[in-house]
Order: structure tokens, then C-alpha cells, then sequence
């Protein structure tokens, strides 16, 4: 694990008590979170960077399973308690910069607020290992926020510097890829590539070719 990864690691560790979930009270929370399940109905998906479990509890809604994975031990015990009631939700650490601890195949993948703490010179990397883990035809769903960080670096990443109530500040990448940006990335291993722009998050839907 090299620093980068280090660091996201101690800052969601950290992170896990004053975190707030997706807000529901919205039009746009409600309806963007209705639009990810319809487009997951039906299909075993596989998760990372699941958090506090609280997609995949959604996501279990619609889909036939979910298999919901994180690194940090602390994000994994929320996701475990927010989804207990979930039956076709199964909880699983793994690291999403290599998923090596993931075995099988699913015909679909989900991440939310993940890809913009991936370091550039890794995209693409990082994509070819999550899409080992899907089948040909799989629907794969992933977005962020619309945030980038303040301050830019040679590599073109952008850094953020975050503070907790505790006090403690990590300095942590937060880049915001275009749509541009992200079709050419995807260009040679997607098909049918939907871009939607929200006011406070984008989402990108695309097939694994």
C-alpha cells in the first residue's frame, strides 16, 4: 500500500463518526438514488469503496445480490450494522486499488465517491482491475461530486485538505474528471457510455464491452 492509499485509509478510519449519508429529504437525492436502482435491478453487483454501507442497502432493493467491499475495518463494521437486514447483501474487505481479495465475477459494478481520490497515473490501471472482476455485458454505475480539490501538483492531480471535528487534517486527492476526460478513459473498455450531470454529483453508466 503506498502513501496515497495510506493516508485515505487513516482519514476514513478517522472519518467514520461524524460521517452523514446520502440525503434522502431531496428530489435529487431521492430520485438520483431511485435511478442507480433501476439501473442495478436485477443484477449481482459488486461494490467498492462501499463506505458505511449505506448504497448497498439501497442497491439491495432491486438487485438479485451485493457484494459490498471496503478496506477500512471501521467503514466495514457500519456497513455490516446498515445492511443486517439485507439477505442478498454480503459485506467483504477488500482493497479497491487491487481487488485481489475478490474471486468470482459479477455482471454489474458500483462505486460513489471513490474514483476522484484515484491518482491519475492510476486510472487507468485501477479500471482495468475493476473490470476483471465483471463479465463481458456487465452495467457498471459509478459517480462523485462535483468537488475539486484547491491546490493542483505536475501530475495534474488536485490535493484537498480536510479537518475533523477532532481536529486531525489529512491532505487528500480530490480530482473532478470531465466527461471528456472520462470517455476517453473508457473509450476502448466501454460501450454505451451515459454521462448525467446533477447539481451536486455526476454519474457515468456504461456496458463493459
Amino acid at each position: 500500500m503506498n502513501d496515497h492509499a495510506e493516508v485515505m485509509v487513516d482519514y476514513y478510519s478517522q472519518r467514520v463518526p461524524y460521517w452523514k449519508d446520502w440525503d434522502v429529504s431531496t428530489a435529487e437525492g431521492k430520485g438520483t438514488i431511485e435511478h442507480v436502482k433501476w439501473l442495478l435491478s436485477g443484477r449481482r453487483v459488486l461494490e467498492i469503496a462501499c463506505g458505511t454501507g449505506f448504497w448497498a442497502s439501497q442497491i439491495s432493493q432491486t438487485a438479485q445480490s451485493v457484494v459490498a467491499t471496503d478496506y477500512t475495518e471501521a467503514m466495514l463494521q457500519c456497513a455490516r450494522e446498515q445492511t443486517q437486514d439485507c439477505e442478498n447483501v454480503v459485506v467483504q474487505k477488500a482493497d479497491a486499488n487491487s481487488l485481489v481479495q475478490i474471486e468470482e465475477t459479477f455482471s454489474a459494478g458500483f462505486h460513489f465517491q471513490w474514483f476522484s481520490h484515484v491518482p491519475l497515473a492510476e486510472v487507468t490501471g485501477f479500471l482495468e482491475r475493476f473490470h476483471s472482476k465483471l463479465e463481458t455485458g456487465a452495467r457498471v454505475v459509478f459517480g462523485d461530486n462535483r468537488v475539486q480539490g484547491e491546490e493542483s501538483t505536475p501530475a495534474g492531480d488536485y490535493y484537498t485538505t480536510r479537518e475533523l471535528p477532532n481536529g486531525n487534517q489529512f491532505r487528500i486527492i480530490k480530482n473532478y474528471p470531465t466527461e471528456g476526460y472520462l470517455r476517453d478513459v473508457l473509450s476502448t473498455a466501454a460501450c454505451g457510455v451515459t454521462y448525467v450531470l446533477f447539481r451536486h454529483n455526476w454519474f457515468i453508466t456504461y456496458t463493459k464491452a
